[in-house]
């Protein structure tokens, strides 16, 4: 073998089977700090028995932005190094909806070293045969009883010492999948007043735990104004970055006074869609219709550069806000709640008639629009 084949034979072979290798062991990037939600994580990881032959599975429940995917990050983080097969599967939701239900499976499938297949059918059986060795397996935003059936249907799946960790918005998922409220089922809350505030300033303050004294009170007013949501805090935060006047404070406050139902959050995330500029907010709506968690940001740069835009300034303001985030990989991601908030802004330009909105993504829309068009 020449030296020019060995170099080919090291490009081709070797360095992709040790990238695969190291990220096998490289836990997931956490944005922000676990606020609030240390305590829970540590009585999770004991109530999972790491290292006990005991197959467990358990659900994680709470109401979107509430932190359930951070919270499940952390956990799968502090445990996966104990399991020799191990993967986090996001977005179920979101790839059941736009992919199908296979796509998932084929998911599971990879993480046990499993060759993916075309038929629903043979999952659990491939599931089955492979069920010698000891799985860690986190399942994030789980949508309904059907995707969990599916996708682990019973612990007898897998094998001795297996862990199954289910995240949903929707607790009945998990009550009638048979986990049980007092041992199976951990619901997230929202945060308490000075878990929130110190959240808030983390985005806010540029990663301080407090605020500067001279805009305390009215830091303690934004919290009130904003509520514990995990999610609410992350993104409207950094809405009062940098600003030092007292004047312009109070201003941004007023916005979110105006928001009197605490549990209407699109109408308080939408303040901060608001305060971007129009080739932000355009590229923004784009990002929450169009592109799913796996475009990668060239590919979705081309497009927005092809109409005229600048895509690079856009993208990094807003990153900044908390809007979208980046993953790894340069793909583009995005909490669901905040996608579905794009979308909610995008029906609003008329609720009727799907003719007169800026962006169609919804396939009966399309046909819609296709079969009656202005």
């Amino acid at each position: 073998m020449t030296a020019s084949e060995e170099g080919d034979l090291i490009y081709d072979k070797v360095i992709p089977w040790v990238q695969k290798a190291l990220e096998h062991r490289i836990p997931l990037d956490i944005r922000q700090p676990l606020v609030g939600s240390d305590s829970q994580m540590e009585q999770i990881c004991r109530h999972l028995k790491i290292g006990s032959k005991i197959i467990q599975m358990i659900g994680i429940h709470g109401m979107g932005g509430i932190g359930k995917t951070t919270i499940a990050k952390a956990i799968y983080n502090r445990i996966f190094m104990n399991y020799e097969r191990h993967g986090f599967i996001s977005n179920i939701r979101e790839e059941c909806e736009e992919r199908g239900l296979l796509s998932v499976l084929n998911k599971v499938l990879q993480i046990l070293g499993i060759e993916p297949r075309h038929d629903v059918h043979q999952y659990m059986s491939l599931v089955k045969r492979r069920h010698s060795r000891a799985l860690l397996l986190v399942l994030d935003d789980v949508a309904n009883h059907g995707q969990l059936s599916a996708l682990a249907g019973d612990t007898s799946w897998f094998g001795e010492g297996s862990k199954i960790i289910v995240a949903t918005r929707d607790e009945n998922v998990l009550l009638k999948h048979g986990m049980s409220r007092t041992s199976d089922i951990f619901q997230l809350q929202e945060l308490n007043q000075d878990e929130a505030l110190k959240l808030f300033c983390y985005h806010a303050f540029d990663g301080d735990d407090f605020p500067p004294d001279n805009i305390a009170e009215l830091s303690r007013k934004a919290v009130s104004a904003i509520g514990g949501l995990p999610l609410a805090l992350e993104v409207l935060g950094p809405l009062f970055k940098g600003i030092k006047d007292s004047e312009e404070w109070k201003k941004r406050l007023n916005q979110l006074k105006q928001v009197q139902d605490h549990d209407d959050i699109y109408k308080k995330l939408r303040i901060s869609y608001e305060a971007l500029e129009k080739s932000e907010k355009c590229i923004f709506l784009d990002a929450a219709c169009f592109f799913s968690h796996e475009t990668d940001i060239e590919t979705a740069s081309h497009v927005w550069e092809s109409h005229g835009l600048i895509p690079d300034k856009a993208i990094e303001s807003l990153t900044s806000k908390s809007l979208i985030k980046s993953n790894a990989s340069r793909n583009l991601e995005m909490h669901s709640l905040i996608q579905d908030m794009g979308k909610w802004i995008v029906r609003e330009e008329d609720l009727l008639y799907p003719q007169n909105r800026s962006r169609l993504w919804s396939n009966l829309d399309s046909i819609e629009v296709l079969l009656h068009p202005k």
